[in-house]
């Protein structure tokens, strides 16, 4: 395992003694629904001859010196395959499981045949994020609650926030999914609050401003806000 620039790259190695080494570049291999699904490999031997099978157990492509041939079914149509790349693209999330590659080596190379194994997880992305408060209108010693919700994504996972700190259910403050409440609330509690929506292929963030009010300030916004109604 090696990390660069903050982030760490997963290189398994599939050995065994006198056998052709397959490296994988990236493994789980995390693919977009409706984007390409890239599985790489990297090795050092001559390559005779590359066979791709599916989770249930069936071929989809071999590659060989004479150049790839690819059989039909559930990939028809979006198999690519050269010696040390593999792309289903589109991708789709009945894709997701765990796939085979045996690759045989050049005869020159005195190396034996070997299999690896990775992974393939498939996600929607995640799209139309938003975020309402309940009540409209935060009143201090009430009830404050915030419902996010998406209309798209898969396998995801909501990150709450005010400003740059991250909420967590403590003292007045509940973090369930989606949903954050504050009970009671505060006039402190007035700031800018956020939402990430999140799996591993993408994420999306939304933002509100909230502003608790005492009694007398209530009274005084809800007037401001008839005056601005009768301008209208």
């Amino acid at each position: 395992m090696t990390a660069c620039g903050g982030f760490e790259a997963l290189l398994h190695v599939v050995r065994s003694q006198g056998s052709v080494s397959i490296e994988f570049v990236e493994t789980p291999v995390l693919a977009t629904a409706g984007r390409p699904a890239v599985f790489q490999i990297v090795t050092t031997a001559n390559i005779f001859s590359t066979t791709w099978t599916s989770p249930g157990g069936d071929v989809i492509a071999t590659w060989t010196s004479a150049g790839p041939v690819v059989n039909i079914g559930d990939y028809e149509g979006r198999v690519t395959l050269t010696a040390t790349r593999f792309t289903i693209d589109p991708s789709q999330l009945r894709d997701v499981g765990n796939y085979s590659v045996r690759m045989s080596p050049s005869q020159n190379t005195g190396l034996l045949p070997n299999t690896g194994f990775v992974e393939l997880r498939v996600f929607d992305a995640v799209a139309g994020v938003s975020l309402a408060m309940t009540p409209d209108v935060a009143v201090e010693g009430s009830s404050l609650s915030m419902r996010c919700s998406w209309a798209a994504g898969t396998q995801t996972s909501v990150a709450w926030r005010r400003g740059d700190k991250v909420l967590s259910t403590g003292g007045r403050i509940t973090v369930s999914g989606g949903t954050l409440s504050i009970n009671p609330a505060r006039r402190d509690d007035t700031g800018e609050y956020s939402c990430t929506v999140s799996n591993p292929v993408s994420a999306q963030t939304t933002r509100a401003s909230v502003t608790v009010y005492c009694e007398s300030q209530l009274h005084v916004f809800l007037l401001q806000k008839r005056d601005q109604g009768a301008l209208r």
